[in-house]
């Protein structure tokens, strides 16, 4: 099940102070639990070696369309 509400800080502050002290506890280990973990450094290098790369054909559409573009600015 998903919610989806469009609520200030604020008021997020309030709903959360508002359940007993032993629910807080709970919602507070849930929270820290859920918290996506850091990535290292390999996890970094894994990433930028994985990750897709533009091919010449790409980059070559790339950079004539910058070329326009470019020229199409008032300068």
């Amino acid at each position: 099940m998903e919610l989806t509400m469009d609520i200030k800080f604020e008021q997020l502050v309030e709903i959360v102070n508002q359940p007993p002290e032993d629910m807080k506890t709970k919602l507070f280990q849930s929270v820290s639990q859920n918290k996506k973990k850091s990535l290292s450094k390999d996890d970094f290098q894994k990433l930028l070696l994985q990750a897709p790369t533009w091919s010449e054909e790409q980059i070559e559409a790339y950079e004539s369309a910058r070329k326009h573009i470019n020229l199409s600015r008032i300068a």
